[in-house]
């Protein structure tokens, strides 16, 4: 569908949007962490530091599949409770 606005979009819609975005620019600023602690680079002197650095950009990753995961969980939702419901016609039915 074609809409006007991005405020014509549903509620669940925008914050799918939005937790879509964040993960991706989340995505950008593990990269940048994982990047600082790796080993190939000078950034942070070799030690416990750069250890806790790395592991914080891979923990930051896990969030990012974690925020990416959420709205795809929230549609398998919404498209399996509209599919069992009763009063949906069975033509607009997924």
């Amino acid at each position: 569908k074609v809409y006007e606005s991005v405020l014509a979009l549903s509620a669940e819609v925008q914050a799918a949007r939005a937790l879509t975005v964040g993960a991706v620019l989340l995505a950008l600023v593990a990269l940048f962490v994982t990047l600082t602690g790796a080993q190939c680079t000078t950034c942070v002197a070799p030690g416990p530091v750069k250890a806790r650095v790395a592991l914080t950009g891979g923990a930051l990753f896990a969030l990012c599949g974690l925020l990416a995961l959420v709205p795809l969980c929230w549609f398998a939702n919404i498209v399996v409770r509209e599919f069992y419901d009763p009063a949906v016609p069975v033509s607009q039915k997924y």
